[in-house]
C-alpha cells in the first residue's frame, strides 16, 4: 500500500460482488466501494435479472434435501459467520448461504454439500452454460472458503439444463439443473485469483480511481453501472462510430495516431457502411445508395408492417417450452395500402396467464394472410416463426412460409443504402428513426423498450396483479408495439422521400 492508500476503504471486506467488479474493471471496484451513489439504478429488466437468479438459486435447494439455511440477512455478515459454524458442527449434510471470512475478504456461498470425498461447493447460476466469470466466480469463493480453514474436495456450477422441457406441471429441480465439475480449472487459476485479489483491494486503497480508460470491457460481461460516468457521448466524427468495425481495428488505427473516422478513411472500402459514414460525417448530410428506390420497389402492398414481442421465462412457463426459449405474446401491424396511403392499424396482446403462442399465431394469421409485403426490423420475427414451427405451434409454418416468401428486412436496406451523421454508428431503429424522422421517438412511452416489455408481460399475467394494474400494463404494452409498427412506416415514407423527385 503506498502513500495515497485509504486505510478505512481498505478495511472494508472484499465480497464477491466487489470482487468481479473489479474483474471487470478496477475503476468499477474503486466507485462501487468509494462513489456508490454515482452507480446508474438497475433497470426494470436488470431487477427482474436478479430476481430471477435468486429464484433459481432457491429452488435448487430441492436438490440437496435436508439442508440448512443461513438466514442472517447480507448485512449482518457477524451472525452469518456463527449461524455456518453452529450449522457445520452440527453435521449439516448441506448450507445454503453460509458465510466464510478470510482476513477482510468475506462470501456467502449458495451451497456447501458434504459428500463422501468432503465438502463441495456449489455455485448456480440462471444461465444455461458455464461462462469464463462464472469460473472466477467459482474460484474466488473457493480461495476464501479454504483459507478460512474448510477443505473443499469440490467445486462445481449448477446451471440451467436448456435442454429440459416443462410438462403440463414446473421442472422439478433435478430436470431443471445440471452440475458442472469445475474443481481442476477452479486449482488452475487459485494462484491467478490471489494476484487478482491483491490487484483489486490495492487499487479500492486508493484516495482516487485508478486511470482505467473506456473500452469493450465497459459493455463486458454487463453494461457497468458507472458506464455513463466514463462514457460521454462520443463527437459524431469519433472513430468508436464508424460501424461494422471490430474493436480491435479500432484500437489498432487509435494506437496509430487516428483520432477520428475521417484519418482512416483511406483504409475503408468504397461502397460499403463505413465509407457512407465517413462521407455522411465529413459532409454533415445523408448519404444514400443510388439502388435505394430498386431496393424499396420490393415492398409491395398491401404491406403489413409487423413487430413481435416475446418473453423468455426461466424456469419455463408454458408446457412444451424449454429454459429461457423466447415466446411471443404480442404482434403489432400498421397496415399501408398504397404507398401513400394513411396506415390502419390492427393488434393482439395476449393477457392471461396461459400458454400465448397458439392464439398468438391464429390472430397473426388472420392480419398478414393477404399482405403484398410483410415489413420487418431485423430478422428477429423470423427467427421467433421458426422456433415456433419446430415446437409445432399450429399455423406458424404457414406463417413462417409468408414471412419467408413475402418478406421485406427493413434493416439491411438501411445498412446498405442509407447513413446519416446521427446514426453514430448504430444501425438500430432506436438511432435510425430519430436522425430520419424527426419527432417520432419513444421518449413518450412508459415502455421503451423490448427487455421492459417482457418483464411487464410477466407482472401483467402474473395471478396476484391486480386488475387495474393488468389493465395499465395492457395499455403501455400495446403503445409501446404499436409504436415499432408507426415507426417503421414512418421510416419507409421517410426512406421514400430520399430517393423521390421533388
Amino acid at each position: 500500500m503506498d502513500d495515497h492508500a485509504n486505510p478505512e476503504a481498505s478495511a472494508r471486506p472484499l465480497t464477491k460482488s466487489r470482487f468481479m467488479a473489479g474483474r471487470q474493471c478496477l475503476k468499477r471496484a474503486w466507485l462501487t466501494v468509494h462513489r456508490g451513489d454515482l452507480a446508474a439504478p438497475p433497470t426494470e429488466a436488470e431487477k427482474h435479472r436478479m430476481a430471477t437468479g435468486q429464484d433459481l438459486g432457491r429452488l435448487a435447494r430441492a436438490l440437496w434435501a435436508g439442508g440448512t439455511l443461513i438466514e442472517a440477512p447480507a448485512f449482518d455478515s457477524e451472525r452469518a459467520l456463527v449461524e455456518t459454524q453452529a450449522a457445520l458442527e452440527s453435521g449439516a449434510s448441506a448450507l445454503f448461504e453460509p458465510a466464510f471470512r478470510w482476513e477482510t475478504r468475506e462470501v456467502r456461498v449458495d451451497v456447501l454439500t458434504r459428500g463422501s470425498e468432503g465438502w463441495e461447493l456449489v455455485e448456480v447460476k440462471s444461465s444455461t452454460r458455464v461462462k469464463d466469470e462464472h469460473l472466477e466466480d467459482a474460484a474466488f469463493q473457493s480461495v476464501v472458503v479454504q483459507e478460512a480453514g474448510l477443505p473443499l474436495a469440490k467445486v462445481s456450477v449448477a446451471v440451467v439444463d436448456s435442454s429440459a422441457v416443462r410438462g403440463e406441471f414446473p421442472l422439478p429441480a433435478e430436470k431443471l439443473f445440471k452440475l458442472e465439475d469445475l474443481t481442476e480449472p477452479v486449482r488452475s487459476v487459485s494462484a491467478t485469483i490471489r494476484q487478482h485479489i491483491a490487484e483489486i483491494e490495492g487499487a479500492i486503497g486508493q484516495s482516487a480511481p485508478p486511470d482505467v480508460p473506456p473500452g469493450p470491457h465497459c459493455h463486458e460481461p454487463r453494461k457497468c453501472p458507472f458506464f455513463d460516468l466514463c462514457n460521454p457521448e462520443l463527437p459524431i466524427d469519433a472513430l468508436e462510430n464508424l460501424p461494422g468495425v471490430y474493436k480491435k481495428k479500432i484500437r489498432e488505427w487509435a494506437e496509430g495516431g487516428a483520432s477520428s473516422m475521417l484519418d482512416v478513411e483511406r483504409f475503408v472500402k468504397p461502397g460499403t457502411a463505413q465509407s457512407r459514414a465517413i462521407s455522411a460525417v465529413r459532409f454533415s448530410r445523408t448519404e444514400v445508395e443510388d439502388d435505394l428506390a430498386t431496393v424499396l420497389a420490393k415492398v409491395g402492398f398491401p404491406a403489413c408492417f409487423i413487430d413481435f414481442e416475446a418473453v423468455s421465462p426461466n424456469p419455463p412457463a408454458y408446457p412444451g417450452t424449454r429454459p429461457a426459449e423466447a415466446v411471443p405474446f404480442q404482434w403489432s401491424c400498421h397496415r399501408l395500402t398504397r404507398a401513400g396511403a394513411e396506415p390502419s392499424h390492427l393488434e393482439f396482446l395476449a393477457t392471461g396467464p396461459g400458454d400465448p403462442r397458439p392464439e398468438f399465431v391464429r390472430t397473426l394469421l388472420d392480419a398478414v394472410r393477404d399482405a403484398g409485403s410483410i415489413v420487418h426490423y431485423s430478422n428477429y420475427e423470423v427467427t421467433q416463426l421458426k422456433n415456433l414451427a419446430r415446437n409445432g405451434v399450429p399455423g406458424s409454418s404457414e406463417a413462417l412460409t409468408l414471412f419467408e416468401e413475402r418478406g421485406v428486412d427493413l434493416l439491411p436496406i438501411v445498412k446498405q443504402h442509407v447513413y446519416h451523421p446521427e446514426f453514430r454508428g448504430s444501425f438500430s431503429i432506436k438511432k435510425v428513426l430519430p436522425a430520419l424522422v424527426p419527432g417520432l421517438d419513444y421518449s413518450d412511452l412508459d415502455v421503451q423498450d423490448g427487455d421492459t416489455a417482457a418483464v411487464r408481460f410477466l407482472e401483467m399475467t402474473s395471478l396476484g396483479t391486480t386488475d387495474s394494474r393488468r389493465e395499465k400494463i395492457a395499455q403501455e404494452l400495446l403503445a409501446y408495439c404499436e409504436r415499432d409498427t408507426l415507426a417503421m412506416v414512418e421510416l419507409y415514407k421517410a426512406l421514400r422521400q430520399l430517393v423521390e423527385p421533388a
